[in-house]
């Protein structure tokens, strides 16, 4: 665990805002760092510390900070939206803390 969750950065936001108007391949490499240092690695904080938690408390549900986190990119091969990345994050929560468990 790289720390316990301390809340998004203050670039969280507008990272978010600003990926929802480009919605490009390009740009969204020329900012990958941002998204990873101010989005992907907090969320996996806050993966592990719900984890950490719930275990506390006796709660059934876990999560891996690789294994919870949903891809940014979206799967438009069906979709009508053809928008590349989503313009939020998702983790889950599980028994076995992965996304395959059947609920």
């Amino acid at each position: 665990m790289d720390g316990a969750f301390k809340g998004f950065g203050p670039k969280a936001i507008p990272f978010l805002k600003a990926l929802d108007f480009h919605q490009s391949r390009e740009w969204f490499l020329e900012n990958r760092d941002l998204f990873e240092q101010e989005l992907r690695d907090p969320l996996s904080d806050l993966v592990d510390t719900l984890t950490e938690r719930f275990a506390k408390a006796g709660l059934g549900l876990r999560g891996d900070r690789k294994k919870s986190l949903f891809r940014i990119n979206r799967d438009v091969r069906f979709a009508k939206d053809k928008r590349p990345y989503n313009r939020h994050l998702s983790a889950i929560r599980s028994p076995d803390g992965t996304k395959m468990e059947q609920g």
